[in-house]
């Protein structure tokens, strides 16, 4: 489920290169490049090349190779050694670089950015802000495709920029203290959105107050003309909020007093929800959303709440007609699958955290209510939760009370199989997603909902893969 890396053709001279990054070239021979690039497999003819280090692959190896191809230049590490010189820049860092890169280039780009974030729905919120602008802007709306929201997919989606933009919608995450802030301030918002605050990446974050401070650096580093928008609902969210003192607030959610509101929702075909709304400008008004439950309803109130808040006037019709036209989910998020065995699947098993689970537990538990159908929880493990990780598994046993089997995969899981069997809940526990497939198959029925939920180390795709086959195909 990983996502492709964006192509650009974002132009820099030598001496935007030096003044961007500090970046020490040899010579004194002028040149340019167009396009950026971290891919020594991609055509790097005429671009820069960015030599990045991770724990499992080093650009730098490949750094005689790009030139050869025709890269108009690269950027490494000062301990890089070789004896090609010409073009090549010497920085401290080639991550902190590329992020450099794509500030200067989104300074110059000059058009109006919103940055998502929050502990969980931050796809599917972006997704949503994304539909709503483009009902008004269509093309002139860029976004981050996939799940490029790091130190390196967010660069690229920004270097991405193109003058033909005029509004940009960008997906911020973490996993440790001190990333949003270094993405909000290379992304420079107009607007950011918090989506929820709860327990995530635990292992890096240490607690529920350091994943606030660490989501709040998305308001934080707003400007005075900035706008901060947040889910209302949410406890954390509403104080920060309050606390917005440089430049103007907006609230989401279900609260009264929230600026746009959720006034209702109803189920209607195919999986589809009618959710009132009402916002500062209009009346109540309806939309049908192709988005599952409360969260669907959520995604689509921040996304009108940025529209109004950035001044984008709604186009009700359009984003009506829009929305008729949309797929139910993206893969591995809340996406509605009718199986060949008549049972109904909700495919969220791009990732996990206790808040996000019980959110999707809410809506499989809702939607099962709808259909009349038997609920079936198939959940991995919560990765990344440190010290928190058993206390953290072994709570979710009580929001799964009632339902008609639970099977749970992963090492980390055991303790959530431990308390369920310990409240009478007919549990089975496997070690990884390939076990657990014949099983769950044998639950698919039509009068079944199954749930398959958990971190993407479990790769719980496969059980959707299967469910999606009659049994015997190839998976």
């Amino acid at each position: 489920m990983s996502s492709s890396l964006p192509a650009n053709l974002a132009p820099f001279s030598r001496a935007e290169l030096m003044l961007a990054t500090g970046a020490k070239f040899s010579g004194e021979g002028d040149f340019s490049t167009v396009g950026v690039t971290t891919d020594s497999r991609a055509d790097v003819r005429g671009k820069l090349f960015v030599a990045l280090k991770g724990e499992r692959f080093d650009g730098h190896a490949y750094v005689e190779d790009v030139l050869a191809a025709g890269a108009a230049a690269v950027l490494v590490e000062q301990s890089y050694q070789s004896s090609r010189v010409e073009r090549v820049g010497r920085v401290g860092d080639t991550l902190h670089a590329i992020g450099q890169l794509a500030a200067a280039h989104r300074r110059r780009w000059g058009g109006r950015l919103v940055a998502v974030a929050g502990s969980a729905g931050k796809t599917t919120t972006r997704v949503a802000v994304e539909t709503v602008l483009r009902s008004v802007a269509g093309q002139r709306v860029h976004c981050t495709s996939g799940n490029l929201n790091n130190l390196i997919g967010v660069p690229l989606t920004l270097l991405a920029l193109e003058p033909s933009h005029q509004l940009a919608v960008v997906e911020v995450g973490t996993n440790a203290p001190g990333e949003v802030a270094r993405l909000a301030t290379i992304c420079a918002p107009n607007a950011s959105v918090l989506t929820c605050i709860g327990l995530e990446h635990t292992l890096g974050l240490a607690s529920l107050d350091g994943v606030k401070q660490e989501e709040a650096e998305a308001f934080r580093c707003l400007d005075s003309q900035g706008i901060a928008i947040g889910n209302l609902d949410d406890a954390a969210i509403r104080e920060l909020l309050s606390e917005v003192r440089l430049g103007a607030s907006h609230s989401y959610g279900q609260a009264p007093e929230a600026d746009t509101r959720i006034l209702g929702r109803r189920p209607a075909s195919d999986g589809r929800q009618v959710v009132t709304f009402v916002t500062r400008a209009l009346g109540p008004f309806e939309l049908e959303l192709p988005l599952l439950g409360l969260p669907g309803a959520l995604a689509f109130a921040a996304g009108l709440a940025v529209a109004e808040s950035l001044g984008v006037g709604l186009a009700l019709e359009s984003l009506r007609a829009q929305l008729a036209q949309s797929l139910l989910g993206e893969p591995g998020r809340l996406r509605l699958i009718a199986a060949p065995s008549g049972a109904t699947v909700i495919d969220d098993c791009y990732n996990a955290n206790p808040a996000s689970m019980r959110s999707s537990l809410r809506v499989a538990r809702e939607l099962a209510a709808e259909r009349g159908q038997e609920l079936v929880l198939v959940l991995g493990d919560m990765l990344e939760l440190g010290t928190l990780s058993e206390a953290e598994h072994a709570a979710l046993a009580e929001d799964c009370r009632g339902v008609r089997r639970l099977l749970v995969v992963g090492r980390e899981s055991r303790v959530l199989a431990k308390a369920a069997q310990g409240l009478q809940i007919c549990t089975t526990w496997y070690e990884t997603a390939a076990d657990a497939v014949t099983e769950v198959r044998g639950e698919s029925s039509k009068n079944t909902l199954i749930l398959v939920k958990g971190s993407r180390g479990l790769r719980m795709e496969r059980i959707v893969a299967a469910l999606e086959t009659t049994e015997g195909e190839s998976a």
